[in-house]
């Protein structure tokens, strides 16, 4: 079952319009016929206005546990999530355990005034394929400018390979940007950005990595301490970090 908003009226400022502005999107994966070997394909979430609250989740990919015979770590292929818009802040996506992500492509995005990270993939999920691209993502900050809160990008202790990050606009952290509790295998970081809002002087990272990895990050620009954690398997280069550059 999948559930979504309604599709939004011509009048932006009609109550059906608020409406839509304001719900998100759960998708539950279920049981299927044991001839299918895949559950879900070339699902786009494209051109929205979340208008939530700083705490809301926009889309959830999560395994339905509620229906009799259901079955476990499930596959959703294609799932692309582009120009969406949240000018209030929530989690645009949330990918929970033992969901199988192939192919997902995150980019053009705008989200900030987030409380709780931006992107997670919780522990127990796996995703082989993942383009994350053009994105503008940044948290919450305070009247006083600092008290930031969550990881922007994070990844759980799972399986992650062919991870492509590029191009994308991150901003202040209360920990990490991207923040990697399992290796990501055969991936890049490239051409980002990373942007501090927070004042309190504590220490930050662009990307905290662990294990045994085959990264590349390159051609970054952090006003962050760029890397932190694992370097095994790790290649760092031509990047600038606090104005400085890094060989």
């Amino acid at each position: 079952m999948i559930r979504r908003p309604p599709r939004s009226t011509p009048k932006p400022s009609s109550a059906a319009s608020d409406v839509y502005k304001r719900q998100s999107l759960t998708l539950p994966v279920r049981n299927q016929p044991k001839e299918l070997d895949n559950e879900w394909r070339k699902l786009f979430i494209e051109g929205n206005v979340f208008h939530g609250r700083v705490d809301a989740t926009f889309c959830q990919v999560y395994i339905d546990n509620v229906e009799e015979n259901s079955v476990k770590n499930l596959e959703c292929i294609g799932l692309t999530i582009v120009n969406n818009l949240s000018d209030m802040g929530g989690k645009l996506l949330d990918v929970h355990s033992g969901v199988k992500m192939r192919g997902l492509n995150v980019s053009g995005n705008t989200l900030f005034r987030s409380e709780k990270g931006c992107i997670e993939f919780q522990n127990g999920s796996e995703v082989r394929g993942f383009n994350c691209s053009a994105n503008s993502l940044a948290l919450k900050v305070d009247a006083g400018g600092g008290s930031l809160k969550g990881d922007i990008l994070e990844f759980g202790n799972g399986t992650f390979e062919g991870i492509s990050i590029t191009g994308n606009a991150f901003g202040g952290v209360d920990k990490d940007c991207i923040l990697c509790k399992s290796p990501l295998i055969n991936s890049t970081i490239t051409g980002n950005t990373f942007t501090k809002y927070n004042v309190d002087g504590k220490k930050r990272n662009a990307v905290q990595t662990t294990g045994n990895n085959s990264l590349v990050i390159t051609g970054n620009a952090s006003e962050f301490d760029l890397h932190a954690g694992s370097t095994n398997g790790v290649l760092i280069a031509n990047n600038i970090e606090e104005g400085n550059t890094k060989p």
